[in-house]
Parts: C-alpha cells; structure tokens; sequence
C-alpha cells in the first residue's frame, strides 16, 4: 500500500468525502491511509526524579537517547510520511542539552509539538525559551494537591514547587499548559483538591486510573493501582464534575482518560485493536527502535538502520497488527460494560499475555463504573 501524505494534494474522490469538521477528516483519512498522524519520541531515559509508579526500567533511565543528528534525521523522515502531531517524551526531556534545537527543528517541519515534562527543571527563563517556540500545549504531570503525596510519589523532595512554579510560568506566558495525573491508592483522595489547584493555577486537568506496567513487563507499578471501592467512590466524583465538560470540544477540554480525540473512541471497543496503533500512531523509543504503541514494546525496525517510512510501510509485524486489528476479542461482543471499557491491548498483551485477550484490568474498571452509574 503507498504511503500517502496530508501535505500531498488528496484525490478528488477524497476531498469530496471531507465531513465539515477537517479534524474528524484528518483522522479519518490518517487511518484509512495509514499516516502516522501521531507521533510521539522518547527523547532519553534520563530523569532526575524517581517516581515510584514508574514504567521505565532501570537500563533505560540510564540511556541518554539518540544524537541531536539522529533526531534530526527522524524528523525529516517523519514529515515525509506525513506525521504532524509530534510528542517530545522521556524521561525528563529538559535533561537533553539540545532539546530547544530538536523543538526548533520540529517547528521548521511544521509540526504541532507537545512537550512532556515534570516540570521541575523549568525556570521562568526556560519558560520564557519555551513559550518563544510556539508549542501546541506543554503537558505536565501533578501527581497531587499537596506537597507531600506528589514529593513521595516522585521521589525527590521540593519536586511539588518546582512543578507548580513551572506551570506558573508557562501560563503567565501564554503558553497552554495541561496537567496530567495518574490516581492512585495514594492520590485519589486528593481529586477534588487537585481539580481546584488546576483550575486556578489557569491550566487544563487530564487524568485517568491506569497504572501500567514496566516496559520489561514488570508489574511494581500495579501496586498502586486503586481497589474496587476506591474506584467506585472516585468515579461517583467524576461523574459530580462531568456535567461541566458537557459539550466541550477538543482533547483538551475533556480531562476524562480515553476522550482525546485521537480517533480511539470511534473504533469499536470490541476489536483486537480499537485504537490507533499501527494505524495512524507510533512511537519511537530512546534507541531509535518503532513501537506500535507506549505498552507494546514490540520493535517493527530501527530508524538508526533504516528509513521510518520503510519501516512503517513495510514492517511484517505492524502489517501483521494491521491485519488482525478489527478481528472481535473472546468475550468482549456483546460486554454489557462496553460503553465504560477502557481496554487496552498492550496491557492485555502485557498482564493477560495476549493482543486479542480481554484485559483484567479494563474488564474490572467497567464493571464498577458501570456499577456506580446504574446506582
């Protein structure tokens, strides 16, 4: 199949198909043409906090990443296969002494770059570099409303301020700042707090319950996940706030998990693959190796040995995805909790040992949800 590319002019048959909204079209046609729309690139392993509910494994944030040449490179290749929304991960991002020349690469390719950052390195100074390279949103994570919850979780003490400081600056600055977390058996206690810091603080709210995995498959992390009554009782918040996002539009005006507008909740939740893995999202990790996704840590190629077009295009294992990705899961047609299923496949693959499997985790999360709501 040719690899088209959105900044190619599209077939008249394609252009008289766009709906109004051009967004739902670019997804659409991202999908159907297989352009990796999404991009995300761990930049480096390295952190300078230690977040107890971390995924990375004890080699990789030790692992300083690719060359700025390297990165380069990728990013010409990438525009070429027509990715535009590009995520800039880690670790800690900011560790990289040229992450502000990677960005203003990116933004000479014209892509709509998001940052992924702790925040903590971030002065009014950095700030002030950050907001002059025009980022579509600064991504932070808070994992609490006080001090104390979010400087356990990560590890280092003073990590709270430094984090708040940051989105302070960010937003004084004009720059769209969203504020992810994580709930946990140690945090969920703190949702309603943490709503109101963020709001004031003048940024956006994103958060979801799922504590993954490491990437080797170790499962520390899941420790922190929370119990069923826990879930319940946070979700009968959620369910308390929700009315205030009634009729937002964006992926950023809704903080609930799964509402990004990513092409994911248009996909049946019945199928093997219900998201964009393979399909119009990827990830390039720390050692140039192409991911289907964060949890399928499974390699199609190495950019620093090939083309990431030929890569993407060609790859027996992402084409293999692509080949079984609407076939149904066992057990998943006809889920009376399907319209609360958060499934997904790399954590089926990951802690249920198989792509096409149900997931615990999701099955367990959509069955007290659905609970609560027939309350």
């Amino acid at each position: 199949m040719a690899l088209s590319s959105p900044r190619v002019s599209e077939s008249k048959t394609a252009v008289e198909e766009k709906p109004a909204d051009i967004y739902s079209w670019l997804l659409a046609t991202s999908w159907q043409k297989l352009i990796p729309l999404y991009t995300l690139i761990e930049l480096t392993g390295e952190c300078n906090l230690n977040c107890r509910h971390c995924y990375l494994t004890a080699e990789e944030k030790t692992n300083k990443g690719l060359s700025t040449a390297q990165w380069f490179e990728l990013l010409e290749q990438l525009y070429h296969s027509g990715a535009f929304f590009l995520s800039l991960s880690g670790g800690e991002i900011f560790l990289r002494q040229d992450l502000f020349s990677i960005i203003e690469k990116a933004r000479e390719l014209n892509f709509s770059t998001r940052l992924f950052t702790n925040g903590t390195l971030i002065t009014r100074d950095v700030a002030r570099r950050v907001a002059e390279t025009s980022p579509e949103a600064v991504e932070v994570s808070l994992y609490g409303a006080l001090p104390e919850t979010h400087d356990w979780l990560t590890g280092v003490p003073g990590s709270f301020k430094k984090t708040i400081g940051a989105i302070e600056a960010l937003v004084e600055l004009g720059v769209m700042v969203v504020i992810k977390n994580v709930w946990m058996n140690i945090n969920w206690t703190e949702a309603e707090r943490w709503l109101s810091l963020v709001r004031r603080l003048g940024a956006l709210p994103r958060w979801c319950v799922n504590v993954v995995p490491q990437n080797d498959g170790g499962l520390s992390p899941t420790e922190f996940r929370m119990g069923d009554e826990e879930l319940a009782e946070l979700h009968r918040w959620e369910l308390s706030v929700e009315r205030d996002y009634d009729g937002a539009e964006g992926a950023d005006s809704n903080p609930f998990c799964g509402a990004d507008s990513d092409g994911v909740t248009s996909r049946s939740k019945e199928r093997v693959l219900g998201c964009g893995a393979a399909a119009n999202n990827c990830i390039i990790d720390i050692n140039g190796e192409v991911l289907p996704c964060a949890q399928i840590r499974i390699s199609a190629g190495n950019v620093t040995k090939e083309p990431f077009g030929r890569i993407w295009r060609d790859s027996r294992f992402l084409n293999q995805l692509r080949a079984i990705r609407e076939l149904p899961v066992s057990g998943c047609v006809g889920c009376p909790y399907l319209e609360q299923c958060v499934r997904c496949p790399g954590l089926a693959w990951l802690e249920d040992g198989g792509l096409a499997l149900r997931s615990s985790w999701a099955c367990r999360v959509a069955r007290i949800y659905s609970e609560v709501e027939d309350e």
